[in-house]
């Protein structure tokens, strides 16, 4: 089934089920259901990894020059609006650099990954252009995601209709087989937590498209899967 709510949410429900005949113990018999509600909703959550990777001959140069590069790319996300709320650090490593043939220490590399989490959806392609313009060399990976509260009104919705679901299947079962369902046995929640809408972003392809990089915010798909047994006379 489909529908539009408002012009903002979409929701496509996708009913499928697996049922079998079997008994729980010797005495009771059970009519076994499996029902998984399926709900698609448009992305209200942007995640975005960039990195900074510098190299010296000493661990604080190293260091020097991935602060330096760090506070330009946290300037350019504040100019963009974004606010400290909306970008943190993710990692941050120093290691030696080795040349294996001697596994003499040529210098150091620092590691910095800088996480961007916001709202602003519609600014996936700005936030790359800006962070590269800045001297980020690195893309980790862009996610559309959803926010907490619409991940939980989601999921709310996908177990009431996976739980109708599964008992207007349980219930036309009885009444074929000509019996009639007296309770429930067991229930079974075997939901798995829901995907990020995931888009792999070269970092030629900003450094070529720049602001213009088209990152349009896919579906996510959130679900819920139960199992329920019905006892019957």
């Amino acid at each position: 089934y489909y529908w539009n709510c408002n012009n903002n949410i979409s929701f496509r429900i996708v009913i499928f089920g697996i049922l079998k005949l079997s008994g729980v113990n010797s005495n009771q018999k059970t009519i076994d259901v499996t029902e998984t509600a399926e709900i698609k909703k448009d992305a209200d959550r942007l995640l975005i990894n960039v990195g900074v990777e510098t190299q010296a001959k000493s661990a604080s140069e190293a260091e020097e020059k991935n602060k330096d590069i760090t506070n330009s790319i946290y300037s350019e996300l504040e100019s963009l609006g974004l606010t400290e709320d909306e970008y943190s650090t993710e990692s941050y490593n120093v290691y030696t650099d080795r040349n294996w043939e001697n596994n003499q220490i040529k210098g150091y590399i620092v590691s910095h990954n800088i996480k961007i989490d916001t709202e602003k959806t519609d600014m996936a392609g700005k936030i790359l252009d800006a962070s590269i313009k800045a001297w980020a060399n690195q893309i980790y990976g862009l996610q559309f995601a959803l926010k907490e509260e619409t991940e939980k009104s989601a999921r709310e919705e996908a177990y009431v209709k996976a739980s109708e679901g599964a008992k207007i299947k349980a219930e036309s079962i009885a009444k074929g087989l000509g019996v009639k369902i007296t309770k429930i046995v067991r229930i079974t929640d075997s939901t798995i937590n829901y995907i990020p809408y995931m888009r792999d972003v070269a970092y030629a392809e900003v450094e070529a498209k720049g602001a213009d990089l088209s990152l349009q915010p896919g579906d996510v798909t959130v679900t819920a899967s139960i199992s329920v047994s019905y006892g019957f006379k």
